[in-house]
């Protein structure tokens, strides 16, 4: 996790570190740190990677359940986001 916060402090538009950032994350049960990662990635570009941070957050969102705080949380981020 550390070398990818360095790759992330030298370029903080380093989608592809945050997506790796986001996997470990979720892999130590990082909830809101992936899906911080994630938002970000959805709102900087939803073409990367045919809009993974998108399609990423709404499965996490699947996984932690509707009532979920996180999911109402990040999911009102989502939506203010995109529209």
């Amino acid at each position: 996790l550390a070398e990818i916060d360095d790759c992330i402090a030298r370029d903080p538009a380093d989608l592809a570190a945050r997506y790796q950032r986001a996997a470990v994350r979720l892999a130590a049960d990082d909830y809101a740190g992936a899906m911080d990662d994630l938002l970000y990635i959805a709102r900087t570009d939803r073409g990367y990677r045919n809009d993974i941070g998108r399609t990423s957050l709404l499965a996490l969102f699947d996984l932690l359940g509707g009532t979920h705080p996180l999911t109402r949380q990040f999911r009102q981020a989502l939506s203010e986001s995109l529209h």
